[in-house]
């Protein structure tokens, strides 16, 4: 009698730990897969599995660490301070700091425009270029008079540039620059309030997605920046600081339009926000269960995703 060999594993669609692990989907015919458990593995479009780079630490202290290709730093808790450094080329650290003698234990939030890097914090900002660091731009203004009241940029951890303004969360308010015066804010007439405060800011080519503490909405540009609104489109907020930093081309995943997307958690998962304000869950929804939990950070690595909820 011919025997008819059996595949018993060739790949894998990813781990599925919504479902009792003998209930976990295997195609006898391909040997493809899904798994109950995974850990420091990498899974290609083929279903293949590898081991996940190592890691190779740059520093012992606590610290946050924030890249967008220009430039890459790295804020330290030391004895007394927090410091900003910025990496080397290599991913090392040098010995001087940027910028030191912040209070410790404030985030820091980054925004890159250009070569310039505007960074701020709760009781601080800063711009760096090069190297240096330098004040965030002053408020004087410059022109026809005008009745109008203008302040210095406030402190805040949650920063963005969106078509031409700084937007800068405070607490439960967003607080808009004048158009390319990224320190001169008109506190009477550019914000957005909401019932809680902000979690999350993240600008797309239509508009911006915002998270405050009890939902997640979208701001959208249509043409005429007075003319922008908040529209709701979940009933549960983002983890905060959850948001990749770069946007995402989801074009070659089923039924995701093209454009580039924001990326963020909640504790009902991964989600992508469009460039046109849609709300959509990333395709790991039905197989991925999330802990809850307050904060996140969120890597997109071409169809690699690294998530960490805490």
């Amino acid at each position: 009698m011919d025997e008819k060999p059996v595949t018993i594993f060739s790949g894998t669609t990813g781990q599925n730990n919504m479902v009792d692990p003998v209930r976990l989907k295997l195609d006898i015919e391909t040997g493809i897969a899904e798994l109950a458990e995974t850990g420091n593995v990498i899974i290609d479009d083929t279903g293949r599995i590898s081991s996940r780079l190592g890691k190779t630490p740059i520093s012992t202290v606590p610290s946050q660490v924030w890249c967008d290709k220009a430039a890459a730093f790295q804020v330290q808790q030391r004895t007394s301070d927090a410091a900003i450094f910025q990496l080397n080329p290599d991913a090392s650290v040098p010995v001087d700091p940027v910028v030191s003698g912040l209070v410790k234990g404030e985030r820091i939030g980054f925004w890159q425009a250009g070569v310039k890097t505007y960074w701020s914090s709760l009781s601080a900002h800063g711009v760096i270029r090069e190297g240096i660091n330098g004040v965030w731009p002053g408020y004087a203004h410059v022109g026809a008079p005008t009745q109008r009241v203008f302040s210095a940029a406030p402190f805040g951890n949650k920063i963005c540039v969106f078509k031409g303004r700084m937007w800068i969360a405070v607490d439960n308010w967003i607080l808009v620059s004048e158009y390319r015066a990224f320190g001169k804010f008109n506190l009477a007439k550019m914000f957005f309030p909401f019932n809680s405060n902000v979690l999350m800011m993240k600008p797309v080519k239509h508009g911006v997605w915002v998270s405050d503490s009890e939902q997640t909405g979208f701001i959208a540009y249509n043409g005429k920046f007075e003319a922008m609104e908040w529209n709701k489109r979940s009933s549960f907020p983002a983890h905060e600081f959850s948001e990749n930093i770069e946007l995402t081309d989801y074009s070659n995943v089923p039924d995701y339009p093209p454009g580039l997307c924001a990326t963020w958690s909640s504790n009902e998962g991964l989600h992508v926000g469009t460039p046109d304000g849609q709300m959509l869950p990333c395709p790991t929804k039905d197989k991925l269960y999330y802990p809850a939990g307050g904060s996140g950070s969120t890597v997109v690595d071409g169809h690699n995703v690294i998530n960490s909820v805490w």
